[in-house]
């Protein structure tokens, strides 16, 4: 969601930039970095708060878990769950890439991307580096080529 709400930016930008194809001419076209910014982590906010107030309607558990059985998943000390099936949530944060040389070279992980707050020089090329290559990093390319960066994707 964050890079659809950065997507969507730059895909004005472009094009308010290539308009003059459709015989549109619109001068100074330039983009606001950080209401950018600040524009995705409001709706992210506003996303998450949505999300809570839903999870409140189901009864949660906190504490360290295992599975008992197949059909069990013990909760801290006194709760035992039965159930045919378990979803388990566990979130994620990005793991640096292994690529020689990265370190030293400087990156952004796909979490630094998405919290910039200036379009980097053109000179500068962005990689979003995955394993596989999907529509996740091809979204995050996108976005940065249209800002007037480049982009390439490493898989």
């Amino acid at each position: 969601m964050p890079s659809k709400a950065l997507l969507a930016s730059s895909d004005a930008l472009y094009d308010a930039r290539e308009s003059g194809a459709l015989g549109i001419h619109v001068a100074g076209t330039s983009a606001d970095m950080p209401f950018i910014a600040r524009r995705k982590r409001e709706l992210v906010k506003e996303f998450a708060e949505y999300r809570v107030d839903g999870i409140e309607k189901f009864p949660v558990y906190c504490g360290r878990a295992a599975f008992l059985s197949e059909r069990e998943v013990q909760v801290g000390d006194d709760v035992v769950l039965e159930g045919r099936r378990f979803i388990i949530a566990t979130g994620s944060v990005p793991a640096p890439p292994v690529l020689p040389g990265l370190a030293k070279a400087g990156y952004l992980d796909s979490d630094a991307i998405l919290d910039l707050e200036r379009i980097p020089n053109p000179w500068w090329s962005s990689a979003a580096a995955t394993r596989p290559a999907n529509s996740d990093s091809s979204s995050r390319a996108w976005a940065q080529k249209r800002r007037s960066s480049s982009a390439a994707i490493i898989c």
